[in-house]
């Protein structure tokens, strides 16, 4: 596929996943879906915060929108507290 399109996140996509169990093109396509969620939900985080929302709306908007569970969402809010460092 990369050759094809001269883009290598599908490759890099299953690198990550290799190793973990039987990988096909299912699987790596539901490892990129995850990550793009959870760039995403650690965007909503960001531009919650800079509209001066509260965490806890923030993370029931999260929850009721994104299939989540709190103990990945606590881990999002600790990723973007990390990065804003």
């Amino acid at each position: 596929m990369s050759a094809l399109t001269n883009d290598n996140r599908f490759v890099e996509s299953y690198e990550e996943v290799k190793g973990k169990e039987q990988v096909n093109m299912c699987t790596v396509l539901d490892e990129v879906e995850a990550k793009k969620e959870r760039e995403d939900v650690k965007d909503l985080i960001d531009y919650g915060r800079s509209l001066g929302d509260t965490d806890e709306n923030i993370r029931k908007r999260i929850e009721k929108k994104h299939s989540l569970d709190k103990t990945t969402i606590d881990q999002l809010f600790a990723e973007v507290d990390e990065e804003s460092k």
